[in-house]
This record gives C-alpha cells, sequence and structure tokens, in this order.
C-alpha cells in the first residue's frame, strides 16, 4: 500500500530527473536534481519521526509540502531543454551515488511504516491530497 504510494514518489523523482525538456541551460538541470535530493533527503526526515498514527497527522503540513515541492520540480523540469548524451552522462555521473543514497534511504524508512498497517494506511491518505488536490 504505502510502498505504492512511495513508488510513485521515487518514478515522479527520477523523471523529473531523467525526462527531456524544452529550453537549453545544464545549470538549470542541476538545480532540479540538487532540489530533488534536497527534498528527497526532507522526506526521509519526515517518514524518520513517524511511529505513530498521531506523529503521521502531526507531520501532515510537512509531508504535504515536500510532496507539493516535488510536483513543482517535475514541473520545472519539463520547461527545461533536451540534454546531450554527454551532458546526460555528466550529471549521471556526478548525481547518480546522491540520488541513490537519498532513494534508498527514504525506500528504507517507507518499508519500516509499511510494517505499522494503521500508519502506513494514514500516510497514504495525507499524500494522497496531493494527488486530489484535497
Amino acid at each position: 500500500m504505502m510502498h505504492q504510494t512511495i513508488s510513485i514518489f521515487l518514478l515522479a523523482a527520477v523523471a523529473v530527473m531523467v525526462l527531456p525538456g524544452c529550453g537549453n541551460d545544464l545549470s538549470g538541470h542541476e538545480e532540479v536534481i540538487e532540489s530533488l535530493i534536497a527534498q528527497m533527503d526532507e522526506m526521509t526526515t519526515i517518514l524518520e519521526g513517524i511511529t505513530d498514527v498521531a506523529s503521521v497527522e502531526a507531520a501532515r503540513t510537512k509531508l504535504l509540502a515536500v510532496s507539493m515541492k516535488l510536483n513543482k520540480l517535475s514541473e520545472k523540469k519539463s520547461s527545461l531543454s533536451d540534454l546531450s548524451k554527454a551532458e546526460m552522462k555528466s550529471l549521471d555521473e556526478r548525481y547518480e551515488a546522491r540520488v541513490r543514497k537519498s532513494m534508498n534511504a527514504m525506500l528504507e524508512q517507507t518499508r519500516r511504516i509499511e510494517m505499522e498497517p494503521q500508519v502506513d494506511e494514514k500516510l497514504k491518505e495525507i499524500l494522497s491530497e496531493v494527488d486530489t488536490g484535497s
């Protein structure tokens, strides 16, 4: 359940990094990747503090804020240029380890939360508010 919600986050995060856009500024891509890493790290920190349903509810505002920032990153990425293979390789070499580390840390926390069905369900409910605009 929760894994599916966070998997959507991760797919969006990867899409933010690798999908081509339109414009031409490598630094813009770097800014998006740096922001992506920061938001995944922030989400991990929030998830680390979640231990029960009450702590999920207490983290609602922060969870929604990070989720919305991730959505905005996706929008920003779409306004950027297509990258050449050499540019993509360069970004990959510079950022792959950091992105992987952030994604793995976030996944570790989501797996922990999945072990508590009520906590998992509450988190899923809150995160779905971003998708539905509630």
